[in-house]
């Protein structure tokens, strides 16, 4: 199985699931179905007023055969966050994961065997409401899971090359940027494709107050590996609360090493580079996981990586507790068939 970031996403597994909601009887109940295709007239909600979000988290194969859901219900946490900021009738916990170990015992078959890969959900609501009023909340909505087996993300390279936009803003404080509202990414878009035509992976964000503070990538939040230390940005109000961020800077403290989280200065970033002080890069998030940089650009500087050891520790740390391999943080886990509702 080979995934790059282009053909990710492209074939489905045949079944989803639906839960529907309306203002007069609130949440409905979880509906398996098969994969099919969505009946909605143009003039709903979510066309024209972007009234939705989504989540991504994985299952694994574990080490018995058993499936289970990396960190569920951190992602259903999350996911009532974003629906809480889109003014969106939050979903139950224990009926988010529900609906995940649904699909995942009736698709079961197309998960990976172990250590080949994971199989991917995308929880998403949307806002289902035919009319162009825009008066607040709508009046309904429809939460969909849908799946899809995956290998690595990055799966042409064991590190990645990223460009840094200076002209455009991704979120700025008091904004979406902390949650998985879906016209978060559109305005990304533009910056992605140009780095793409320029061969990088990936771009990275800067403030929006002051445009010099890093932030993020468009999908990944990022680390900085030094002699005594690593560093990554501060959760901020504009950063998204990356839940592999948080796994990884768990892992770092278990290994009794030292994790900041501040305030990091584009140009402070370049000095150390130059300096010798900067040692290694390395990116998170659901779909790369935990992947190495190899260079980062902006304007004339060219800072270039080769130490991936930090990352390639943390990685195989985290891909072990996900199997089962060791039983370290196994409360991360939701066995398929060890849950109980």
């Amino acid at each position: 199985m080979k995934n790059t970031p282009s053909d990710f996403g492209l074939t489905m597994t045949p079944h989803m699931v639906t839960i529907d909601w309306h203002e007069a009887n609130g949440w409905g109940d979880i509906h398996l179905q098969k994969y099919h295709d969505l009946s909605l007239a143009p003039h709903s909600q979510c066309f024209h007023y972007a009234q939705g979000v989504f989540e991504g988290l994985k299952a694994f194969r574990q080490a018995n055969n058993d499936a289970a859901l990396f960190r569920a219900y951190d992602h259903a946490r999350r996911f009532q966050s974003s629906c809480e900021r889109l003014a969106i009738p939050v979903l139950g916990e224990d009926v988010f994961v529900d609906a995940l170990l649904t699909l995942l015992k009736a698709d079961l078959q197309y998960l990976p065997d172990i250590r080949e890969g994971t199989l991917y959900f995308r929880p998403f609501i949307i806002a289902t409401e035919p009319s162009l009023g825009f008066y607040g909340r709508a009046k309904s909505f429809k939460f969909i899971v849908i799946a899809c087996p995956m290998s690595n993300y990055f799966s042409s390279t064991n590190a990645i090359n990223i460009m840094v936009e200076s002209n455009y803003s991704r979120s700025a404080k008091g904004g979406t940027g902390a949650v998985k509202a879906i016209g978060n990414y559109a305005g990304t878009i533009l910056s992605q494709q140009q780095a793409k035509e320029q061969n990088y992976h990936q771009v990275l964000w800067l403030d929006a107050n002051h445009n010099k503070y890093i932030e993020e990538l468009s999908s990944s939040n990022i680390f900085f590996v030094y002699k005594d230390k690593v560093i990554t940005p501060r959760l901020s109000g504009s950063i998204l609360p990356g839940i592999t961020r948080d796994t990884t800077i768990s892992l770092i403290q278990q290994n009794n090493f030292t994790v900041e989280e501040s305030s990091i200065e584009l140009q402070q970033l370049i000095n150390d580079w130059y300096n010798g002080d900067l040692l290694e890069v390395f990116v998170t998030g659901t779909t790369a996981g935990i992947t190495s940089v190899k260079k980062i650009d902006y304007l004339q500087h060219s800072l270039n990586f080769e130490q991936y050891l930090t990352a390639q520790t943390l990685a195989q740390k985290l891909s072990d507790i996900q199997i089962s391999k060791t039983q370290n943080n196994q409360s991360w886990l939701t066995n398929l068939n060890c849950h109980k509702k």
